[in-house]
């Protein structure tokens, strides 16, 4: 058995070597890597977005890794243009990586990469990152990668700049650790050669990212702009403690303007925490500044400086500084401006225990200044000799407000040196600090008063600083929260960066919440924390203790523990509202970051009471935690009753974001809270987001109109209130749809259908009229409303509404025995004596019995237009047309109508009327016979008869057709203008002479009607 395991383990290390000699010496010639090309390229594409066509595809393989030569690499924009070439690039990857799954590129070599990067839209670069980016997790990369020749070129326009050079080596990487580079090249700017470098440096120093509004572009356009010249050289080892090596940047030289800057030089050495300096710069070819000498750090501190200048113009410095700065691709200098006189002759060497001085310093008529900051009269006289530092005249006006120094340096380093400005603007002070990200995102104002001392032997003492800053008045502007101050007093501690503050009357305006205020707070810090000593907060009148820390002060300040606390229950009243009072107790807690913070704890309202609005609130609590948990059981305004629960977002940087609401109500009554709505006065935007959420309501009552058993979907967005997907119960029927408020302007839309309702109650609630109309009523509207009273809803209603009535009875603007009463009518003597017994013949073929009622209307301006209605019944049906105005229930519409024989048998002479023999019995009495007849009778050729309804059931009988004009109160008879049959009656031929009608006359329709547009059903 023991034989047979040898054996075959034996076996298997042959394999195991077997198919690794054939890994290293075989794989490399049996597999042909071309034939995978368009797999490979796919994979370059899928993950890093770039087109790639390769050349030349060859495997290589050593003991840990397998790797692949290309002779040539050529990427393209997603479009298909090349814009970069790769020659002989060699891959290698770890073999160990690859049998886990994964791509680990060990090194990167290369004989030539060259790159044409156009700097337009299909390849924009932002904040100076390229438009690529590898979407794979799989890929990680290695330390190596050696390139002999490269070119890379940025094409703007016609403008071409290169950075061309050779040898780059990058090795030493790991991400946010560490990087060691080393190349050597020119910077190429529109075919004329600038700049040249051969550097290497290892950095251990990461500087955190940040967004950079200057791109690439910029800075090279400026470097051609000043024809900015320099040879830069540079051996440095860069760590968190210290740096080791040297930069030396020579024959620097620009031109501004017409004048051309002689040759200048910047030489720096460095040692751990020691820095050797020696400058000389030029402005013309007479006058130079030379600095030169030792700057040491640490805990033995140490100069030795020399500075030697002719009188020159501190413009002309900070013109080379600029240089320099645009050399090394820094913007700092960049909107600083300066002028005025500088003369020194100086040196100074101390060990902080000891100063050996001797010369002197003299700065005339100095300005230093941008566009927001002024730094003016600047004059200085400062005698180095004897080993004896006395500063003599020393003034400036920081944005036209005086600043004074005064005092010596003896040579056992004993100071005695003052500072003081009084009246300083704020933004000025903030602005000489740098502290420009602060001034762009707050709109501040206020005055500071400086008063500083350096006193005692320099290794020992430390500066006193008092500053006093007055009436702070600060608006942020993202989240529009303005915060005064009346004084804030700053006292430094043991050293600078130590001391105490104190802060009178602070006020907090959050932007639509309570007002914050603080009467008084005492603080301590250092260079990292600011401690807040307890004291009183009030939240509008509530009073709450607040306590806690702020770290990381100097960068992005960090809450810690910022605790406030209403330790015991209390009993306010709320601001604006007399009588009220809200009894409240909780604690809450602020960590993390001072722009959003994590907060934790909890509030718990027991009772809120608002007489004066007739609402009171229960057990309300707030809970602070993963997410901010609302709970209300109870709240009631006047008759209604709801309750409440949702969830918050921690986040406050977009406003108050609500999720997941449940809204229950078991009674709401419009006509109790709109007066306290408009009690409460115009609404202003609220920053408040539901995002979504759920509401019930059991009953609910607008006006005359109610409902029950309402739900919807909830949410809020922009100051509108949606309540979607809508469904509820009303007067027998149902009610579904869309509803949204617009809080802000007291605008209401609805897009609702009605299903199965009572007409008479649905009217009846709408109007507060019993018109008398029964049936099922069935409706789709889309209206919009504005206001709060009826009239104003009725006067803003705008839209349409669809709708079908069935199987119920008309009020008396459907009976026939109402329309008979028409003027034309009731003046004739023969037809008004016998118009009662008629009426009450008619009422008794209930002509207002109907199959349906269907219409469309629109709204506007309080009127209901009618494009159509059409009723259909057994004994009258009727085609309505015209204008209704809602809030005198006066109209003007014209009436199609057509009646059963029946009917028109209990008409009697009104009846007969419109039978030819009727007429034909007439005698001849020439144009009054014609009065008659037109009295009576119109042509139906211009009306629109064959939209009348046929009569249900559909009758073989004879029938009739009439006319009827309203214009007026629809409740009254004297509205009814006119009542005529629609018939031409044949008269004896006698009378033919005498009677001639009009060609082509239309008849008396009312111009409005004329104006109707033509229905499509």
């Amino acid at each position: 058995m023991k034989k047979i395991i040898k054996i075959v383990g034996i076996s298997v290390l042959i394999l195991l070597v077997a198919g690794y000699l054939a890994f290293l010496f075989v794989l490399p010639y049996a597999v042909d890597l071309n034939k995978y090309e368009p797999q490979i390229e796919k994979a370059v594409q899928d993950n890093t977005g770039l087109n790639v066509d390769l050349e030349g595809l060859k495997i290589k393989s050593a003991w840990n890794s397998v790797g692949a030569l290309i002779k040539k690499a050529d990427f393209k924009y997603p479009e298909g243009e090349k814009f970069a070439q790769i020659n002989n690039l060699e891959v290698d990857l770890s073999l160990w990586n690859l049998f886990l799954g994964k791509i680990k590129v060990n090194k990167v070599s290369a004989d030539k990469v060259l790159a044409n990067i156009e700097m337009n839209e299909k390849w924009k670069m932002e904040n100076g990152k390229f438009p690529f980016t590898l979407h794979s997790s799989r890929f990680t990369f290695g330390n190596s990668l050696n390139i002999k020749t490269y070119r890379i070129s940025f094409i703007n326009g016609p403008d071409k700049y290169s950075i061309k050079g050779s040898d780059l080596k990058i090795s030493d990487f790991i991400l946010n650790e560490k990087i060691k580079i080393k190349t050597k090249g020119q910077l190429i700017l529109k075919e004329r050669k600038q700049i040249s470098y051969d550097f290497s440096v290892l950095s251990e120093v990461f500087p955190e990212a940040k967004k950079h509004k200057t791109d690439i572009i910029t800075v090279l356009e400026d470097l051609y702009k000043y024809n900015i010249n320099a040879d830069i050289k540079a051996d440095l080892a860069v760590k968190k403690e210290n740096i080791n090596g040297f930069l030396n940047i020579d024959k620097l030289f620009f031109t501004v303007g017409n004048k051309t800057y002689p040759q200048s030089s910047l030489k720096l050495n460095f040692k751990g925490d020691k820095a050797n300096i020696n400058s000389s710069l030029h402005v013309d070819n007479k006058s130079k500044a030379i600095v030169s000498g030792i700057l040491k750090t640490g805990k033995d501190k140490f100069v030795d400086l020399q500075v030697k200048s002719d009188e020159i113009n501190i413009k002309d410095i900070l013109l080379i500084t600029k240089a320099m700065s645009k050399t090394l691709g820094l913007e700092k200098f960049k909107n600083i401006n300066a002028n005025g006189l500088l003369k020194a002759d100086f040196s100074i060497k101390s060990d902080f225990k000891k100063v050996k001085s001797n010369g002197y310093l003299k700065i005339k008529d100095a300005i230093i200044f941008n566009n927001k900051l002024s730094l003016s009269s600047l004059n200085a006289d400062v005698d180095f000799s004897q080993s004896f530092v006395q500063i003599n005249n020393a003034k400036a006006k920081l944005n036209g407000q005086p600043i004074n120094i005064k005092g010596n340096i003896d040579k056992n380093a004993n100071a005695n040196i003052s500072v003081s400005a009084d009246n300083l603007q704020l933004k000025s002070v903030l602005s000489a600090l740098g502290k420009q990200d602060i001034l762009n995102q707050n709109d501040i104002s206020g005055l500071v008063t400086l008063k500083a001392s350096l006193v005692g032997h320099l290794d020992k003492t430390t500066p006193k600083i008092n500053i006093i800053l007055d009436n702070i008045n600060l608006k942020n502007k993202l989240n529009k929260i303005q915060v005064k101050l009346t004084k804030i007093t700053v006292n430094s501690g043991k050293n600078i960066n130590t001391g105490t503050a104190q802060i009178s009357e602070i006020k907090i305006y959050p932007d639509n919440m309570n007002i914050i205020a603080i009467p008084k707070i005492n603080l301590n810090f250092d260079d990292k924390n600011l401690s807040i000593q307890k004291t009183f907060l009030y939240v509008n009148d509530i009073k709450t203790e607040l306590t806690g820390i702020v770290s990381n002060i100097n960068s992005t300040p960090k809450l810690n523990n910022v605790s406030i606390s209403i330790p015991n229950q209390i009993s306010v009243p709320l601001k604006g509202y007399q009588g009220s009072n809200a009894i409240l107790k909780g604690t809450v807690t602020l960590n993390g970051d001072i722009n959003n913070p994590q907060i934790s704890g909890e509030i718990d309202i027991p009772a809120v009471s608002i007489p004066s609005v007739s609402t009171y609130i229960k057990n309300f609590t707030i809970r602070f935690g993963e997410k901010i948990i609302v709970n209300c059981p109870h709240l009631q305004a006047v008759t209604s009753q709801a309750a409440f629960d949702a969830q918050i977002d921690k986040g406050f940087s977009k406003g108050i974001v609500v999720k997941n609401v449940n809204f229950n109500a078991k009674n709401i009554d419009l006509n109790y809270l709109i007066p306290i709505y408009k009690k409460l006065g115009q609404s202003s935007p609220i920053n408040l987001t539901i995002i979504n959420g759920k509401s019930t309501v059991q009953n609910f009552r607008t006006g005359g109109l109610v409902s029950n058993n309402i739900s919807s979907d909830i949410a809020l967005k922009k100051n509108v209130l949606e309540l979607g997907n809508l469904h509820a119960d009303a007067y027998l029927g149902k009610i579904a749809g869309d509803i949204k408020y617009d809080l802000q302007n007291s605008k209401i839309f609805l897009k609702l259908q009605g299903r199965g309702l009572s007409t008479n109650q649905t009217l009846t609630g709408l109007s507060g009229r019993d018109d008398d109309i029964n049936g099922k009523l069935d409706f789709d509207g889309d209206v919009s409303m504005k206001g709060f009273s009826g009239k104003e809803l009725i006067l803003s209603l705008r839209g349409y509404n669809n709708f079908l009535i069935s199987n119920g009875q008309m009020g008396m603007l459907g009976q026939l025995e109402h329309l008979i009463y028409a003027q034309n009518i009731v003046s004739n003597n023969v037809f008004r004596a016998t118009l009662n017994v008629i009426a009450k013949a008619v009422s008794a073929k209930d002509t207002g019995v109907y199959k349906y009622i269907k219409g469309k209307m629109t709204f506007s301006n309080g009127r209901a237009n009618i494009e159509w209605i059409k009723t259909a019944g057994p004994s009258m049906s009727l085609y309505i047309t015209g204008r209704y105005y809602i809030p005198d229930n006066t109209a003007s519409l014209i009436m199609l109508g057509r009646i059963s024989d029946d009917v028109v048998s209990v008409l009697g002479p009104i009846g007969e009327f419109s039978m030819d023999k009727a007429v034909s019995s007439i005698p001849t009495f020439g144009d009054v016979t014609v009065h008659i007849i037109n009295q009576f009778t119109t042509s139906p050729v211009y009306e629109n008869t064959s939209e009348i309804p046929e009569l249900t059931l559909k009758t073989d009988f004879k029938t009739k057709e009439f006319k009827v004009v309203i214009d007026g109160d629809i409740r009254k008879q004297t509205s009814v203008k006119s009542f005529k049959w629609l018939s031409r009656p044949k008269v004896n031929q006698i009378n033919h002479e005498q009677y001639s009608p009009p060609q082509k006359q239309l008849p008396d329709t009312p111009e409005f009607v004329k104006k109707l547009p033509d229905f499509k059903e």
